[in-house]
């Protein structure tokens, strides 16, 4: 896929919404896990970033939803998340920003935020800079919900 699209796009399309900004290394390696759903997981190791992305198993019976679908359509179905999304969608905040702003718990956002980040609904921006991962709104999350919805339902 990395002759099909630029390195900073399959980095997040792999991962499901990681931005690497700023990042000093000299190289990336992508590698896939079925066992750490929903996380990612990051290593640095002499000027090279590990980055262990989740996949998903194949569904074996083609009638039940994809994965990938139930765990968009659950996310959403919670109004704090939705309220999440929309409060992220004009620029990317950390989680002490987002406390802050919506007078929540660290604890409860970012529970929400791991489940719309699992989603593929959320970015992730990793800086080398601070320590303090940002939050934005992932622009294809929503055209892949109707992409898996549709496929389900056979509507295409």
């Amino acid at each position: 896929m990395l002759h099909k699209m630029e390195p900073e796009g399959l980095i997040e399309y792999a991962t499901g919404g990681v931005v690497l900004d700023d990042i000093p290394v000299d190289a990336i390696i992508l590698f896939p896990g079925v066992h750490f759903r929903p996380i990612n997981t990051y290593c640095f190791y002499e000027n090279v970033l590990l980055i262990q992305y989740p996949v998903d198993v194949p569904e074996e019976n083609e009638d039940e939803p994809p994965v990938v679908l139930l765990r968009m359509t659950e996310a959403l179905a919670d109004p704090e998340r939705l309220r999440l999304l929309r409060y992220v969608a004009d620029e990317p905040k950390t989680v002490n920003e987002m406390a802050a702003d919506l007078n929540q718990s660290y604890d409860k956002l970012m529970h929400h935020l791991v489940i719309l980040r699992a989603a593929g609904l959320l970015r992730s921006h990793v800086n080398a800079g601070d320590h303090n991962e940002r939050f934005s709104l992932r622009p294809d999350g929503a055209s892949e919900l109707q992409m898996f919805l549709e496929s389900y339902i056979r509507l295409s």
